[in-house]
């Protein structure tokens, strides 16, 4: 979503140990030329009105380029590729979005376009944060592509593309590798920390759980190297390897730019033929080098990495509570549905609208259309919101309508399909699971001071008598088994904090994190420019105890837990009025339901973080022992790479897991996570960290909501009267580790996924992608 900048030595990049080896120029025979544009749906305009650009100008524009250059006597060509989203909106055009159709003429020009290789495509539909996925949409999403492909006749495409999203998680590796694709392109956007992986070269990417192996390509600082009029990759910064004779160069245009002319083809291609003066350049999509140069990795010397990258712009997520909360819901029942709902024509159509909320485009470009940087304090902000200027409105409009899509999705399925009906009915019960409890209304008893301790079947608690927040916690296993007290008074669970920050706090984006972090755009989109006018505190605050009610027969229990914030927080910050929390231990299931819910949250401009945290005594835990469940798959906070992902990881509804220390350790504590999609492992922060490893002996925080991200993420919530109040959802299991059976003690009440019904393994290493490391 920036321009491509080229900076210099402002990180340690820390991919220095790496044995990389780089193609000599005067061993290529073949460069393939990439040219494209970065797709953002959304951000330079509404959805809508890009979307309309790409179909009626940037297509013929690309299709009349090309045709001017082969009447040239030359050898430059146009190959532009584009992305399959796109594609498909275009060839099956859904008039609900808003947007103007093709014409039957435009289709007929576009189909001859593909059919000659003017125009082609990657193997994912759009620069997408994978994290925020689950299983079955990653596979759709790649679906999606084949199906174009075979539509045209064409080989599926084995090369995902990703623009400015820093980097994915691993646990995508083997669902990417199951569908097809073998090769990832990375251009990190240029304010962004790049992982510290091996920079402009190809290198092995190996989850070693699954056996899966990815040829992965980063490149730092921007959507590809270059700059001004020229933007194509310097030689050092095309795709070589050592005794391989193709190279790969990307000349990528800007935000939503569209194809280049027919001078800029030009000058590219005079460029690109001079760094390599004796190879032959070729106008190509990705596959067109990879294909060839998947034949040639086992006889190359790739590096090889098997940490976790991660996507560092996860925290943009949670500035979206409501959305995130009822997509996640809708990606529950379709994994309810199985592979008899996701293999229906219907669901393939309505996975196209799914699959745009987590496109990395949430609204347009704040610095740009909102452009606000006086009104911060909240009075000043309320009044903008009361006398709503255009600038208020259209940046509102951009994130009402990226929300639509949900809507599109359901609406896309065929009527009277059983699914739709759960999905409507699921999605209208929200108003009702998010109001504020009335714990009289639904027969509760409020309990005495000092009565703090509840028993079930399955589980005896405490609640805290000052936060309401667990402060004892223990399973009751079957027989003589004695699991862990996993909660005290010092070390509680489920404790909900609020922070607030100050301009300073964003010093560790600028100096640890940013690329370019002197670049005024950068400070724009990344910070909160200006808000210390209104004197924001650098402050947190624990919730506290107001009042405890509660009903059961000894056999089952429910309570509702009453706290607040300092008023100050809620007045002067993003604060809710009340929040409650209510635990339940039901019949039939050893869960212990723990759901959070805000009450009358108040929007605010001023930087803010909502959280829920779980860090049990690090000594009765193993800190090494925890993991983060990431599109089904166990990933180890620790195991990541430097400027990678430290602090903010996208989970699915397995939410996390911790094993017990000493006499204890076959005893482990899942926490699973059913409307928040984001923690944040060690000290809870909402601000991307490269550079420190977390402290794991502080737990595991879930991030309910922040607003730290600019760019084109939500810049305050609520911002629709609904989510004024809103609930979460946890739920608490333990596991014997040692009896595979112990799952059958755990009801289903959310319709969680099983991982090992989703998970694919990828067999590369006998495929014929093998690393001579």
């Amino acid at each position: 979503m920036r321009p491509v900048i080229w900076c210099v030595g402002l990180l340690v990049l820390a991919a220095g140990h790496l044995a990389v080896l780089a193609g000599r120029p005067d061993q290529l025979r073949t460069v393939h030329l990439v040219y494209a544009n970065h797709l953002d749906v959304g951000f330079t305009a509404t959805d809508d009105v890009v979307i309309n650009k790409y179909f009626h100008e940037y297509y013929p524009k690309a299709i009349a380029v090309a045709e001017e250059l082969k009447k040239r006597t030359g050898p430059e060509r146009l190959v532009y590729t584009t992305h399959s989203f796109l594609v498909s909106l275009f060839l099956d055009c859904p008039r609900c979005i808003g947007v103007t159709c093709p014409t039957d003429d435009e289709v007929t020009a576009f189909k001859q376009a593909v059919a000659e290789g003017v125009i082609t495509w990657h193997a994912m539909p759009f620069n997408a944060q994978l994290e925020f996925y689950d299983a079955p949409l990653v596979e759709a999403a790649v679906q999606l592509t084949h199906d174009l492909d075979a539509l045209f006749g064409l080989p599926p495409k084995v090369t995902m593309s990703q623009r400015d999203v820093p980097g994915t998680t691993r646990a995508a590796l083997p669902l990417l590798y199951g569908q097809g694709v073998r090769a990832i392109s990375v251009g990190v956007n240029a304010a962004s920390a790049p992982p510290a992986v091996p920079h402009d070269q190809a290198f092995i990417w190996r989850d070693e759980a699954s056996q899966t192996d990815m040829l992965a390509m980063f490149h730092p600082g921007g959507y590809s190297g270059g700059v001004g009029d020229t933007p194509v990759d310097g030689p050092n910064n095309c795709i070589q390897a050592d005794g391989f004779d193709h190279a790969l160069c990307c000349a990528w245009r800007g935000d939503n730019a569209g194809p280049p002319d027919v001078d800029e083809v030009l000058r590219v291609w005079a460029k690109v033929q001079g760094n390599f003066p004796g190879a032959q350049v070729l106008a190509s999509g990705f596959d067109d080098f990879m294909t060839p140069f998947l034949e040639a990795v086992p006889q190359l010397r790739l590096p090889i990495i098997t940490q976790e990258i991660g996507d560092s712009w996860i925290y943009g997520v949670p500035s979206d509570a409501g959305k995130t909360s009822e997509y996640r819901d809708i990606l529950r029942q379709i994994r309810a549905a199985g592979s008899a709902f996701t293999n229906d024509a219907g669901y393939k159509n309505a996975s196209r609208f799914l699959l745009k909320v987590g496109e990395h485009t949430w609204g347009t470009d704040s610095k740009w259309v909102l452009a606000d940087w006086v009104n911060w304090d909240n009075p000043s902000f309320h009044r903008q919101l009361q006398q709503m200027g255009p600038n208020y409105a259209t940046t509102i409009q951009s994130w009402l309508r990226q929300r639509k899509w949900l809507d599109w999705a359901l609406d896309a399925l065929e009527e009277g399909a059983p699914l739709k009906h759960a999905m409507l009915a699921a999605r209208d019960a929200v108003r009702d699971r998010n109001k504020a409890p009335n714990p009289e209304a639904l027969g509760f008893h409020r309990m005495a001071d000092g009565d703090d301790t509840l028993s079930s079947h399955a589980w005896d608690i405490r609640i805290h008598p000052e936060t309401g927040a667990l402060a004892g916690l223990r399973f009751r296993w079957p027989g003589s088994r004695e699991g862990a007290d996993w909660a005290s008074k010092d070390h509680p669970l489920g404790q909900v904090v609020y922070n607030t920050y100050t301009e300073g706090d964003y010093q560790v984006i600028f100096r640890d994190y940013s690329y370019c972090p002197a670049e005024e755009w950068a400070q724009l989109d990344f910070g909160k420019h200006n808000c210390n006018v209104a004197h924001p505190r650098h402050a947190a605050a624990t919730a506290s105890l107001t009042e405890v009610w509660h009903k059961g027969d000894g056999e089952v229990f429910e309570v509702l837990v009453r706290s607040r914030l300092p008023d100050w927080m809620v007045t002067d910050a993003g604060a809710p009025e009340e929040v409650w929390t209510h635990i339940q231990s039901p019949k039939n299931d050893a869960s212990l339901l723990y759901d959070v819910i805000w009450v009358n949250k108040t929007a605010t401009r001023l930087p803010e973080a909502l959280w829920v945290k779980f860090a049990p005594d690090p000594a009765l835990v193993n800190a090494s022992s925890w993991a983060m469940y990431k599109l089904g798959r166990p990933i180890l906070p620790a195991n990541v790479v430097r400027n990678g992902s430290y602090s903010q990881h996208g989970v699915t509804d397995e939410g996390v897991t911790v094993t017990a220390a000493g006499a204890q350790s076959w005893e482990k504590l899942q926490i699973k996570s059913f409307d928040a999609a984001v923690v944040s492992p060690g000290e809870a922060t909402p601000f991307p960290n490269p550079l420190h490893p977390p402290d794991m002996t502080k737990g595991m925080s879930f991030n309910l909501a922040n607003n730290i991200w600019g760019t084109n993420y939500i810049m305050w919530q609520p911002y629709r009267p609904e989510d004024r109040d809103m609930r979460f959802r946890f739920a608490l299991q333990v596991h014997d580790v040692r009896d595979a059976g112990h799952q059958a003690l755990f009801g289903d009440k959310y319709a969680v996924q099983n991982p090992a019904q989703t998970m694919q393994t990828g067999q590369s290493r006998s495929s014929g992608l093998v690393a001579v490391s």
